[in-house]
Formats: C-alpha cells, sequence, structure tokens
C-alpha cells in the first residue's frame, strides 16, 4: 500500500490496517516533510509525527464542568508556529528503555498490563528527561534541543527564550494540544456531541476494563493523532500557555 502525503489520512489507513489486516503501513523514506510535502514523518525511532500547520483555529469554549454546554463567544486561539506531535501516546516499552538506561526503572510501578501500552504513572520531570534523551539518541543537533542536559534538569531551571522554536523534542504547550486535538471543530468533542460515538475514538468505562489499552488501536481525529480522548492522561509543559 502506497503511504499518503495526508497524515489524517496515512493514520486512517494505518489504523484499518492494523485492526483489520493486522499489518502496518512501511514507510522506507526518512525524507522530512518540507522535502516531500507530507504532513507527517516517522522518526528515527519510528515514532508517527503529525505536522500542524492551521495556527489559527475558532471553537466555541466550554464550561468545563458541564462540557456540552457552550459559551456565545467565540474563543480564537492563535498558534505562532507550526510544530508536529506525535500521533500516538510514547508506549511503555519505549519510556522503560530509558528508565532502564538511567538506573531508575524499579522505582516506577509497572502499570503494564498490554503490549505496546502507553507509559503510565510518569513523573514530569522524568518525562522531560526523557524528551532530552530522546533527542539525543534521534541524532537531533545539540544546538537544536531546547531542553538542557538530563542532569540539569530539574523543577527550579530556566529555559532558553527560543526555547519552543528548537527542533529537539519536548511536550506540547498547552495551546498546541488543544490546537492539536481539537483539530479546528467546535463541538465538546472532535467527533461531535453525541456521546454514542466516544466508544469509537476513546478507551472508557463501557468498552474497557479499566486498564491503559495499546495506543492507536481506536480511529484517530481529523488530524490522524490518536488516543487525544481517553485512555490514560496527557501533559502539557507547564509554564507555556494559559489554557
Amino acid at each position: 500500500m502506497v503511504s499518503h502525503q495526508d497524515g489524517a489520512v496515512h493514520a486512517a489507513a494505518n489504523w484499518l490496517m492494523k485492526t483489520k489486516l493486522n499489518q502496518s503501513i512501511n514507510v522506507k523514506s526518512k525524507e522530512q516533510p518540507s522535502t516531500v510535502h507530507r504532513s507527517w514523518f516517522t522518526s528515527p525511532s519510528k515514532i508517527d509525527f503529525v505536522v500542524v500547520n492551521n495556527t489559527n483555529l475558532q471553537f466555541l469554549k466550554s464550561d468545563l464542568r458541564v462540557p456540552w454546554l457552550f459559551y456565545q463567544d467565540a474563543l480564537i486561539i492563535k498558534q505562532p508556529r507550526f510544530f508536529a506531535i506525535g500521533a500516538t501516546e510514547i508506549t511503555d516499552e519505549l519510556f522503560r528503555e530509558f528508565l532502564i538506561e538511567l538506573g531508575v526503572e524499579k522505582e516506577y510501578f509497572s502499570a503494564r498490563t498490554v503490549k505496546n501500552g502507553p507509559a503510565n504513572f510518569a513523573l514530569y520531570i522524568d518525562i522531560l528527561k526523557f524528551c532530552r534523551w530522546l533527542s539525543e539518541r534521534d541524532g537531533i543537533p545539540k544546538d537544536q534541543i531546547g531542553l538542557p542536559a538530563i542532569e540539569d534538569i530539574h523543577v527550579d531551571m530556566e529555559l532558553p527564550v527560543d526555547f519552543l522554536e528548537k527542533d529537539g523534542y519536548r511536550l506540547p504547550t498547552a495551546t498546541e494540544w488543544e490546537i492539536a486535538t481539537r483539530s479546528g471543530t467546535v463541538t465538546a468533542c472532535f467527533f461531535g456531541n453525541p456521546m454514542e460515538c466516544l466508544s469509537t475514538y476513546a478507551w472508557n468505562t463501557s468498552n474497557t476494563q479499566l486498564h491503559a489499552e495499546p495506543v492507536g488501536r481506536l480511529a484517530p481525529n481529523p488530524l490522524g493523532l490518536f488516543d487525544t480522548v481517553g485512555n490514560v492522561y496527557d501533559i502539557t509543559l507547564g509554564g507555556h500557555g494559559s489554557w
């Protein structure tokens, strides 16, 4: 099967092949999206990333206590840069590689119940250290890694002013997360208001046994991102974005 240039189409096709045919799209090209005009790319660690180019999205802001109750005024989110975001949550296996290399794997409570499940119960500082570790492992130039060396990552650290402009891996800001997960929709959830659609896109109490499920097994959102609703909690970059 030929991979598609559009990240959403690529994600949907890959999802269909995995869930229906137990196969995946094998992409040999390592070219970046700017050279092949794709809105997605695969990293050296075999993580699919979706490039988010729409930097001015509008949706109706809801009351968090009543997510289907919308205010009359639309909320405009303006993002000054395009960015790339992982199509799935980081797997437990990959995060555990990092923990073992740092020698702290035994300090973590193991929440693994399934193969290819998401990393869970991770400390914020360790997530930042993981981003630095993965940036180095994937060969990103040091001057493009915004996070300091692993031993210098701590709660009170100061990040460079141009930190968000770097190519190195990091957590998304709260604004970036909203843009990517909502995908330009104006409903309570990206798939619409009807809750009967929830189980098509999100693991919840009606379709799982209250444990983490494998990443990327349910349908993606319009940008090609999986599990943006349900499964495990997602975390954003602290101190960047006022969502």
